[in-house]
């Protein structure tokens, strides 16, 4: 567990489940899944983190699942964490403490390297005070408060990383809103394109991968951009290109059902009515005056 990652790090198992090491004293090149990881590094120009130019400078932020392996690094990659701090913190730390209950808010530990976090200096000195606590109670030994204060300061760090997330999509915001079109392209040509009945309904993972995103990075940004979810999003639009059918074309609705991947067209019928107020026959009779 923790202490072949001590080992890696030349630092001493003070807690069996977290450590905090400096990146700049390993020399083993293989560390071990099966740890949430938090690298805070240092101001560098390595483009692999994907920091813009419309980002902050000063330092980075990398979080890896327990699924990410550190066994490939080179004397190269390593050079790019020089003087980072590593925070490692078991999986099973996180299963057995409070924060397990909102742990998938913290969806940024399944984001892609190269979207990383890029902070401001003031931002960088409240995260480094936060690892410096977090040290502190590793320091003072293990009693019965130890897991309870230390999955509090842990808590407390991720979510100043999720608040500098936030942030950082707003900073973003020219970028994002780009992104935002192309998605909006992606599902319309889906649509046209009838990929519906080969391929099912849209997903996330369909528009991320198409977009070069991680599906858990893309549906954070899709979020904060349009303040719904990229499923509730796909459903309004098969409302929308609905009522254009039923307006400007003479298929039936049940074909209009089918051709947007509804199971029946009772169901079609009973959420049409939902969201618009009308059921389908109703709006396309006098649908230039309803709309």
């Amino acid at each position: 567990m923790i202490v072949q990652c001590d080992k890696s790090l030349h630092s001493k198992t003070i807690h069996p489940l977290i450590n905090i090491g400096c990146l700049s004293d390993i020399s083993n090149t293989f560390i071990e899944t099966g740890f949430y990881r938090i690298i805070l590094k240092g101001r560098s120009s390595c483009p692999d983190f994907g920091r813009l130019c419309c980002d902050y400078q000063d330092a980075s932020v990398i979080f890896l699942s327990p699924e990410y392996s550190l066994s490939c690094l080179t004397s190269e990659d390593l050079s790019f964490y020089k003087k980072s701090i590593f925070l490692s913190i078991h999986a099973d730390l996180i299963n057995t403490s409070a924060i397990k209950k909102h742990f998938n808010d913290y969806s940024f530990f399944n984001y892609r390297q190269n979207e990383s976090l890029h902070i401001s200096l003031r931002e960088k000195k409240i995260l480094t005070t936060r690892f410096e606590d977090i040290s502190d109670e590793l320091n003072w030994g293990i009693d019965k408060y130890t897991n309870i204060l230390i999955s509090g300061k842990i808590e407390l760090l991720l979510n100043y990383c999720k608040r500098f997330y936030t942030r950082q999509f707003i900073t973003r915001s020219e970028v994002n809103r780009c992104i935002i079109q192309k998605t909006k392209r992606l599902i319309d040509e889906y649509f046209f394109m009838n990929k519906i009945s080969e391929k099912g309904l849209p997903t996330s993972d369909y528009c991320s991968n198409n977009l070069n995103l991680s599906s858990a990075y893309f549906e954070d940004l899709f979020n904060h951009e349009t303040g719904m979810s990229i499923a509730e999003y796909i459903q309004l639009r098969r409302v929308h290109l609905a009522k254009e059918r039923l307006c400007n074309t003479n298929k039936t609705v049940s074909c209009i059902a089918r051709e947007l991947g509804y199971p029946s067209q009772q169901y079609f019928c009973k959420l049409f009515k939902k969201l618009s107020g009308y059921t389908p026959d109703e709006y396309r009779n006098p649908c230039r005056t309803i709309s």
